[in-house]
């Protein structure tokens, strides 16, 4: 039987949850259908554009928050590959160095473009770390992209996704270039339980890569995203990248400007 409820804030509270509810005109019946209030306000759109941020302001005050050690994010103009400045990371030790963005909220479908220039880190060849991750809260991943440096001392990039069953599902590596790039990620969260119909897109320069399809992820929803130097980092890897004109959209292509 029910005979205590409570409204508001009652439970299960991450740590980022940031933000004010609003609670009006409550009722409660026995038996019949209640039904919403005709002249009650009806739920705003949601806006395309979930979050931009090219770092012209010349800082990460756009950016929910951020971890690093004093020195290893730099905004300046020699990491600007669009507009008056960019984001140099900087690795010199195995640490993450990283902005967080806390713009999704239970997002299904997500889009993301970035500029980034390996700007001749150097790797060792076989190492691999992530420089952009999407989590469903702050301790559940969902995807990410990996930057990684073969034998042929070629940089690669790939894309990963994890299905409900946790195990990692990755897409082929693509060689880029030492040089600027365009690189736009797009998740899908499946349709309902048993469809199996996620899915995980690629763009490099604005062309099309193979991506990774059927995923089983009807239960993951996409809310926080790292971007820097975010995990696995070896100590065969040292220098810097630059990041510059970050993008998220909930559905439409952004390519590139």
């Amino acid at each position: 039987k029910i005979d205590t409820v409570k409204l508001g804030v009652v439970s299960n509270v991450y740590y980022g949850a940031f933000g004010t509810l609003y609670f009006d005109d409550f009722k409660s019946h026995r038996d019949s259908y209640i039904g919403s209030e005709p002249n009650g306000p009806q739920p705003p759109e949601l806006e395309e554009t979930i979050f931009a941020d090219g770092f012209n302001s010349g800082d990460l005050s756009n950016w929910y928050s951020s971890s690093f050690a004093p020195g290893d994010l730099v905004v300046d103009s020699q990491a600007a590959l669009e507009g008056s400045h960019g984001l140099q990371v900087i690795i010199n030790d195995n640490d993450p160095a990283y902005v967080i963005d806390r713009s999704p909220y239970e997002e299904t479908h997500y889009r993301a473009r970035f500029c980034f220039d390996p700007n001749s880190i150097t790797m060792t060849p076989g190492d691999s770390f992530d420089i952009f991750e999407a989590y469903k809260n702050p301790y559940t991943r969902v995807a990410s992209i990996s930057l990684s440096k073969d034998s042929s001392g070629n940089y690669l990039i790939q894309a990963s996704a994890v299905p409900d069953t946790g195990s990692w599902m990755t897409s082929q590596s693509f060689v880029i270039s030492d040089n600027l790039h365009a690189i736009e990620f797009e998740w899908k969260a499946a349709s309902v339980a048993g469809q199996n119909d996620g899915a995980l897109s690629l763009w490099v320069d604005g062309v099309s890569k193979p991506g990774i399809i059927n995923i089983d992820n009807d239960y993951k929803r996409l809310e926080y995203i790292f971007l820097g130097a975010v995990y696995g980092m070896d100590t065969g890897t040292r220098g810097s990248f630059y990041i510059d004109g970050f993008v998220s959209h909930r559905d439409t292509y952004i390519g590139i400007d």
